[in-house]
């Protein structure tokens, strides 16, 4: 009985792998310098107005914010409710014993930096204004800290102006997390830069790297 053998795959010529190697290593290079940076504005949208969720953690355009320190739930509400505070839109709050912190899930150990966002009281009983104690926290252990205090306004689906916007000052960069050390607050519109996002150069590079992929594991299969 003769049997029939498949003959072993020609092995790469000479030189070839470490070539594959260089022009991958080189075509990281590029995209890394290709990466852009761009804004997200957090506005935790999507909840039905007059209703509320309550949730361990709340994911938005690539940004995770969750409470770390206790068992208490964030919530997410779609305002409209006469005892929370009012700004036409949905938000989160922030209930009593709990904390706050956030940061890229998307893009876990790239920096990011914190902009602004908006605040106010949890509830319109509550009494008197509230202290934010805002935490960067940064490479090497280091920390940036930036203290706001709400004006106490809060009539909730009144004619009065709840939430104030709070700008971070030029510290608050090259963050890798931001804990917010306070609660019975409510929180909106969270703007973050410097996002990684794909430039137009990248995207070229990352078809180009497709084609020149497809086109060697053809050469190799033949």
């Amino acid at each position: 009985m003769t049997k029939s053998l498949t003959p072993p795959s020609s092995p790469l010529p000479c030189g070839t792998a470490p070539k594959v190697v260089a022009s991958t290593f080189a075509l990281f290079c590029a995209l890394m310098q290709c990466w852009g940076q761009g804004t997200v504005q957090c506005r935790f949208e999507g909840q039905a107005p007059g209703t509320t969720l309550t949730l361990m953690e709340c994911t938005e355009s690539g940004v995770s914010f969750r409470n770390p320190f206790g068992p208490q739930p964030l919530v997410l509400t779609g305002g409209g409710r006469n005892e929370l505070p009012e700004n036409g839109t949905g938000f989160l709050a922030v209930p009593t014993g709990a904390k706050l912190a956030f940061g890229l899930y998307t893009f876990p150990g790239i920096t990011f930096s914190l902009m602004s966002f908006d605040a106010a009281e949890f509830l319109t009983n509550f009494p008197g204004p509230v202290s934010l104690q805002v935490v960067g926290y940064k490479g090497m252990d280091l920390t940036v800290t930036n203290v706001f205090t709400t004006d106490g306004i809060n009539d909730g689906t009144g004619p009065l102006t709840d939430f104030q916007r709070f700008n971070l000052d030029a510290q608050f960069v090259d963050l890798y997390r931001v804990e917010i050390l306070s609660d019975r607050f409510s929180i909106d519109n969270v703007l973050i830069g410097g996002v990684p996002e794909p430039s137009t150069c990248a995207l070229v590079l990352v078809g180009a790297a497709c084609v020149i992929g497809r086109s060697w594991v053809r050469r190799r299969n033949a």
